[in-house]
């Protein structure tokens, strides 16, 4: 977990088996920036589709214009048998505001930090909140029973469906609308 003063950084956790239907490709490969944090570009406005509910594990992550991020969640219980706990911290790197936090699940125990905590079943849970346009945020991830939940991180950067980050901390810069 990172920190800065006395506040926690972000966190995130992510999901079980592997998340349906979505391979990499030839996305970039994210790198460590030292210090156990991987960093990546998010690109805006682009929008993941085929996130099927039960058919899955995953981290779903989305950024639009407007400083408006989106992370979704799904578990693969009716193959598995297992549920999914999830535990997300995300915190603006620049210490700016986090605003309009949706979901009755997140919390912010700071203002520029929020958190969720989700058990995902067979649905697709969700949350989403605002930042600061072009605002980078930093995630911590874990998911109960997983010791690499990393792997199931997926988001959109550089044009690609990327999946899987070498850290369970993890920071995503957006990059301009296309």
């Amino acid at each position: 977990m990172r920190k800065k003063s006395m506040q926690l950084t972000a966190v995130v956790l992510i999901g079980l088996a592997t998340a349906c239907g979505y391979d990499n490709g030839d996305g970039p490969v994210v790198e460590p920036s030292g210090g156990g944090i991987s960093v990546a570009t998010i690109d805006t406005n682009a929008k993941m589709t085929n996130i099927n509910p039960g058919e899955g594990v995953g981290m779903f992550i989305e950024y639009a214009e407007g400083g408006f991020w989106t992370a979704q969640f799904t578990c693969d219980t009716p193959n598995s048998k297992i549920t999914c706990p999830w535990s997300v911290q995300a915190q603006t790197l620049d210490y700016s505001d986090i605003s309009g936090v949706i979901d009755p699940k997140a919390t912010q125990p700071n203002a520029n930090i929020v958190t969720y905590d989700t058990v995902t079943i067979s649905d697709v849970d969700r949350f989403t909140f605002q930042t600061v346009p072009g605002a980078a945020v930093g995630f911590d991830i874990w998911l109960t029973y997983e010791d690499y939940p990393n792997r199931f991180v997926f988001w959109i950067g550089d044009g690609a469906l990327n999946q899987g980050i070498t850290y369970p901390s993890f920071d995503l810069h957006p990059n301009p609308a296309l």
